[in-house]
């Protein structure tokens, strides 16, 4: 029997966008397994654990953004493979990852997304644009 989603890869990139900016700021160094205490963040948003960020569909913000850096892959994970898995919800995974800057501007987010690849043919993305 196959696993659906088999896999999934997690990509992030620094924006800058006005409308975010305006809406929301954080001062958490741990959202869940994100952690951001190598960050300089300073905020203003107060969040509970049930709710440890926010969303915006970047294709749709008010006044758009630009990406500071590339998108880079965070992590992947294959839904296929009980072991990683496991490992991943047990212990999660620390990631240093370099995100050479390619637009001046300030970093308003960090935006994030996945693509879940169903089957050999059919991929799921909510990377913005697509």
């Amino acid at each position: 029997s196959s696993i659906i989603p088999a896999s999934a890869e997690f990509f992030v990139a620094p924006i800058s966008c006005k409308y975010i900016a305006s809406q929301h700021k954080s001062n958490k160094l741990k959202y869940g397994y994100l952690n951001l205490s190598n960050l300089n963040i300073s905020s203003n948003l107060s969040t509970t654990d049930s709710e440890p960020y926010t969303s915006e569909n970047l294709d749709s913000v008010p006044g758009g953004f630009t990406y500071l850096a590339k998108p880079k892959r965070l992590f992947s994970i294959n839904f296929e493979d009980r072991r990683e898995v496991c490992d991943l919800t047990k212990t999660g995974r620390t990631v240093r990852l370099d995100l050479p800057v390619i637009e001046d501007g300030d970093v308003d987010a960090l935006a994030a997304w996945f693509k879940l690849k169903l089957d050999e043919n059919e991929t799921i993305s909510t990377e913005p644009g697509q």
